[in-house]
């Protein structure tokens, strides 16, 4: 969450030159073999009424015209007239979309199914249309490249209406090489179920809705139903490989753990983003702790909270210890300074805010960089008190922790010398001091109201940020308008 179009732009460009296995077809007259061709070629020209005006379908159609080229549009699912393995497969595969909350009509499956229904070894010229090897195999192409990309990257649009919350680099995939790959190893449905998360969580998200869907007797039941399949999507915008090591935030849990090689050696309670200002659903690598910092005052802050906090109380900058600095980062007398002559709606101020490092440092005693284009991060609070109510969606969208030193001891405990009395005298030093981490740790910042525990159970959560009823109308419309129709 994470656009269907990240993972299939870069498709069209590598197709033609990694090409696509043909099957075995040196048993079909050049004839026959030409006639499918042409036929499959036709057929490529007028895109079905699934593919409608949606960019990335009409990119994912494109790039099976390609596909089609680099092979003389030769039929990649039947070999002289007889359905393949991997035809079979793919159906077997596609029957399987429902336990990962897609609908199998997405991908055409009772069409492709009953055409193949009516062959048992081979499609014999006096009982299917002149075309069907053809219109058979185009729509099976079209059911393969479609699931993929869902179950790649998720049938939802993360990075548009869907959920503006999510900001995810997506992963690139070259699904030319890898379906090339599995018709050459006559591994269809392996490779497909390989696109899907792999990750064990996600598995018993899949077994929960299994149980759920079975026992969906009343209202409250199917809305659970709805919400697993949400978080399942969710699931499939995340990377692929989270890592060995990571730090996961979900915001709904209002939670963090640290996840080391199938462990969680560590958990505390965490303060997210008030629902004003939300903390972003993203990943990206943690490089730096910083010991004793000097809270830079965001801008937004600044002119809407700090100017006219100082134009009300000129005492207000010394009490909590804030320093002005100019453009150029030079400090500033706040003597000389007019505030009346600033207007916060105007945004007029030339000045930036910085708050020394110490015990009433809005980071508290330490922060924990992973440099990011939301310019948020983990800290610590001198306002611990907010760890003990419930709901902790409190912050400007930065993560406030509540063990700092236990995470700091845990983030550098491969740097024998940052002993756990040498990071307590660094936190309390009232100097800044940037130390940077020999082993990074990747950080997942996720948004997730359903999760299963190893244990089976499942925990639902409260929408925090109410992305829950747009998101699902997105997902609902992205399935419900692509669904193939009678006749395209």
């Amino acid at each position: 969450m994470p656009r269907m179009g990240n993972t299939t732009a870069t498709v069209a460009g590598v197709l033609l030159t990694a090409g696509l296995a043909l099957p075995a077809c040196s048993g079909g007259s050049s004839a026959r073999l030409d006639r499918e061709a042409a036929d499959v070629q036709r057929l490529l020209t007028s895109p079905p009424a699934s593919v409608g005006r949606d960019r990335d379908r009409v990119a994912l159609w494109k790039t099976m015209r390609t596909a089609y080229r680099a092979r003389q549009n030769r039929p990649m699912w039947t070999d002289d007239g007889s359905p393949t393995r991997g035809l079979d497969e793919l159906l077997v595969a596609l029957r399987e979309a429902d336990s990962h909350g897609l609908d199998p009509e997405r991908y055409g499956l009772d069409r492709l199914q009953t055409v193949r229904a009516r062959a048992h070894k081979r499609f014999r010229p006096d009982v299917v249309e002149d075309d069907a090897i053809a219109r058979l195999d185009v729509d099976a192409t079209w059911a393969w490249t479609r699931y993929a990309a869902d179950l790649s990257a998720g049938a939802a649009d993360v990075e548009g209406p869907a959920d503006k919350l999510w900001r995810l680099r997506r992963q690139k995939i070259d699904f030319a090489k890898r379906l090339a790959e599995s018709l050459d190893r006559q591994s269809i449905g392996e490779d497909l179920r390989a696109f899907a998360p792999q990750h064990p969580e996600y598995g018993r998200l899949r077994e929960a809705y299994a149980r759920y869907k079975q026992n969906a007797m009343n209202e409250a039941a199917g809305k659970q139903v709805r919400q697993i399949e949400l978080n399942l999507e969710r699931w499939r915008w995340l990377p692929r490989d989270l890592g060995d090591r990571y730090i996961l935030v979900n915001v709904p849990d209002f939670e963090l753990e640290v996840h080391d090689a199938g462990q969680i050696p560590l958990s505390m309670k965490v303060v997210v983003g008030a629902k004003s200002t939300p903390t972003p659903v993203f990943s990206d690598t943690m490089t730096h702790v910083v010991f004793s910092p000097y809270w830079n005052v965001p801008d937004g802050i600044a002119e809407g909270e700090t100017l006219p906090a100082v134009q009300a109380d000129p005492a207000f900058l010394e009490r909590n210890g804030i320093e002005v600095v100019d453009t150029s980062g030079q400090k500033v007398d706040v003597e000389e300074i007019d505030w009346t002559s600033f207007s916060a709606e105007e945004g007029t101020l030339p000045y930036r805010f910085r708050q020394r490092p110490g015990s009433t440092n809005s980071l508290g005693l330490v922060k924990f960089i992973f440099p990011n284009e939301y310019d948020v991060y983990l800290h610590d609070t001198p306002a611990d008190a907010l760890f003990k109510r419930k709901f902790r969606a409190l912050s400007h969208g930065c993560v406030r922790v509540e063990q700092p030193q236990a995470l700091a001891e845990y983030l550098l405990k491969d740097q024998p010398e940052w002993t756990s009395d040498r990071i307590k005298e660094a936190m309390h030093a009232g100097e800044e001091k940037h130390v940077k981490l020999t082993r990074p740790i990747a950080v997942h910042l996720t948004y997730w109201t359903v999760r299963a525990d190893e244990d089976g159970t499942v925990q639902f959560r409260d929408d925090v940020y109410n992305r829950d009823a747009r998101a699902l109308a997105q997902l609902a419309s992205a399935v419900r308008t692509s669904r193939p129709r009678a006749g395209g």
